[in-house]
């Protein structure tokens, strides 16, 4: 699937959209069902996955995934200081523009990290305004409506099976 059509397929990256991104991702080649994993922010879609779609998600893996509203109702102001990127990519247009105005003093790696062509990948990602934009946006659909979505289900009683 090219950049540009995952972009067109995924509009509003909510942990919602993004899951049913990944079902029609899986169904496209051919899993009707299928394990899934996540990290960090993407533990957030594949639980929405699984929350979502049981009938498809086999196995759910996630991995360094910090669930969004139990850390809201927690939050602290050492959780603040340590996590202050959630509140600040919260806003609207700052944070593109600082991070647009230099990736690389933003994003750091190098090609020793991470190896050659994985840096290009890399550099050429972090160098793309709808990159960042959708990154940010992932941010803002959790401290938003990713929340509401997952204090819903809380209230509701909902859990994976």
């Amino acid at each position: 699937m090219a950049i540009d059509s995952a972009f067109d397929k995924c509009a509003e990256p909510t942990a919602i959209s993004n899951a049913n991104v990944d079902i029609a991702l899986m169904q496209h080649l051919g899993f009707d069902r299928f394990a899934i994993a996540g990290h960090d922010r993407g533990s957030h879609t594949a639980f929405r996955t699984a929350m979502d779609h049981p009938s498809a998600v086999t196995h759910l893996i996630v991995l360094d995934g910090v669930p969004i509203l139990e850390a809201l109702e927690r939050c602290d102001t050492r959780f603040a200081t340590a996590w202050w990127h959630w509140f600040f990519f919260a806003q609207q247009e700052k944070p593109e523009r600082a991070i647009n105005a230099d990736p690389d003093a933003w994003h750091g790696g190098s090609a020793e990290q991470m190896g050659p062509e994985a840096c290009a990948d890399y550099s050429a990602a972090v160098h793309d305004p709808r990159v960042i934009h959708g990154m940010i946006e992932d941010y803002r659909a959790g401290i938003t409506i990713d929340r509401l979505h997952d204090a819903e289900d809380r209230e509701a009683g909902r859990r994976i099976e």
